[in-house]
């Protein structure tokens, strides 16, 4: 009752964290997390990060460099590989637990940002919901950009809410815009429009128009001047701003992660709407319900849930979210920050991963906090989050762990194989090559190359340049998986042909070229 009573409410703030964080750690260090929660994209992370570390280069496979990465968190992960890597999984739970860190630090922006005006009880919650809502929790444990990306747009709002327009906060808040575009590229856009609007329209309404539009301009091209080092190299190295992951899921409808879009019908079509306007929403609920690959049963009900306590202090407050300048002001931001988010992934780029949701929650939390007040449904709103929370969780761990663990095992088995029945260095070639190219480092006769391009500007290469096929027969020795995976990138005739080169072993789920070395 003392933590509770506590005029500042940082003892609470200290109890939940430290709950939460050793929850999570405990995880992560039992090995849990590896197979149930760590998604296959980290593990191209961390096999490149490994490469940098050992001096083998900006590389996921050794063959060729790539920018299929966003470069804030892979300069977080060379050290740990650097002073870790002579293990396999070490480095992988030191990740893990930087995420939980990084997590722990959103949660004190959270709760700054309603404490530092005498909000406590706002703070509480809010931070709470953060630290123990299923979405937050186990979509930052993915060990993706997303923790790092989410603590820097959650400290560049706070900054850009608290500070005014003037000169030094422009170049500060351009500075933390860039930053967060290092993060995530795209974090560019929808950080950086939040910021205008809100200079613009929001914050000290006193100040003329003319001081305003500085203030955006400043920040933009201090923006622009931060992120500037990271595109130039992207530009002057592969001949796009974009990296190469980006560039796939932007144009191939049928990577993983791209959104069912079908318009034939009313049904199809409402469904894409859905997926279009609560990507964030819709995408995690399937994850979190173990349903991503799976027809969903569940993850609608865990998503509509989510969706009502969103809503709900929306609908009880009625007009009092614009009642004070804190109010507006967060409104403005997190409005337009959703706005555009959705707008950007959903609208244009068309695909969503789960992790994308992070910074997507923790400012709907924010949001939330901001409206408590004059919320009239409080219990009710607590009572269904505990639902949802108790609902999603027990879905998570009835569903993923086993699965994915027992992948991590097979792809073992399946990289030994060839690895014993190869007289040299074979390469071995994967389109969803995360994992698989990861646990491949402590098989020094197999290389793993990733086909689908993510991290491999090679083959995104040659898939623009119409010989897909050719840089398969010159490149790769082993297929992962069967030949007609091939069909994401060429036609069924030239999949046919490819496919009279490679022969698929009796016994082992492996596809060898003809003639096998």
């Amino acid at each position: 009752m003392k933590l509770l009573a506590h005029r500042d409410g940082v003892p609470l703030f200290i109890a939940i964290a430290s709950a939460s964080a050793l929850l999570r750690l405990a995880f992560i260090w039992t090995g849990s997390a590896e197979g149930a929660l760590v998604s296959d994209d980290a593990y191209y992370y961390f096999t490149i990060a490994r490469n940098v570390a050992t001096g083998h280069g900006v590389t996921f496979d050794g063959l060729s460099p790539t920018n299929g990465f966003h470069p804030l968190w892979m300069l977080v992960l060379v050290p740990v590989f650097k002073l870790f890597g002579a293990d396999l999984w070490t480095p992988v739970r030191v990740a893990g637990s930087l995420c939980v860190g990084l997590d722990l630090i959103s949660a004190w922006v959270i709760f700054g940002l309603f404490r530092s005006r005498g909000m406590i009880r706002e703070a509480t919650i809010a931070t709470a919901a953060w630290l123990l809502c299923p979405f937050t929790v186990l979509l930052g444990m993915r060990c993706m950009e997303a923790s790092l990306s989410t603590m820097l747009v959650l400290v560049t709002f706070a900054y850009v809410l608290r500070n005014g327009l003037s000169i030094r906060s422009a170049v500060v808040g351009g500075a933390l815009i860039g930053i967060t575009g290092l993060a995530r590229v795209d974090n560019l856009i929808p950080v950086g429009i939040a910021a205008a609007m809100l200079a613009l329209f929001a914050s000290e309404t006193h100040r003329s128009a003319r001081a305003r539009a500085a203030w955006v301009i400043g920040a933009a091209v201090t923006a622009l001047i931060v992120a500037a080092p990271w595109l130039v190299w992207n530009q002057a190295n592969f001949a796009s701003i974009v990296p190469v992951s980006g560039q796939v899921k932007f144009q191939r409808p049928d990577i993983f992660g791209a959104l069912p879009l079908n318009w034939n019908g009313i049904i199809p079509t409402v469904k894409s709407l859905i997926y279009q306007l609560f990507a964030p929403i819709v995408i995690s609920s399937r994850y979190i319900t173990g349903e991503e690959f799976m027809p969903a049963r569940y993850s609608p009900v865990v998503g509509a849930g989510f969706l009502i306590l969103l809503l709900i202090p929306v609908i009880a407050s009625r007009t009092k979210i614009l009642a004070s300048f804190f109010s507006r002001n967060i409104a403005v931001f997190v409005g337009t920050y959703a706005a555009v988010h959705v707008l950007l992934f959903g609208f244009i780029w068309r695909a969503y991963m789960s992790w994308y949701a992070l910074p997507f929650f923790a400012l709907a939390t924010v949001f939330a906090g901001m409206l408590i007040p004059s919320m009239k449904r409080a219990r009710l709103a607590g009572a269904l989050f505990i639902v949802v929370s108790l609902l999603a969780y027990g879905l998570f761990l009835k569903r993923l762990p086993h699965r994915s663990g027992g992948e991590l095992a097979q792809y073992e088995e399946r990289i030994e194989a060839v690895a014993q029945q190869s007289t040299g260095v074979s390469i071995l070639g994967v389109y969803d090559a995360g994992a698989v190219g990861y646990v491949a480092t402590k098989y020094p006769a197999v290389t793993v190359t990733n086909l689908d391009g993510l991290v491999n500007n090679a083959a995104y290469h040659a898939v623009q340049e119409g010989t897909f096929p050719e840089y398969i027969l010159e490149t790769v020795d082993v297929l992962f998986e069967p030949p007609s995976w091939a069909l994401m990138y060429i036609d069924s005739t030239q999949v046919g042909a490819l496919a009279t080169h490679f022969q698929k072993h009796d016994k082992l789920d492996l596809w060898f070229k003809r003639p096998w070395k």
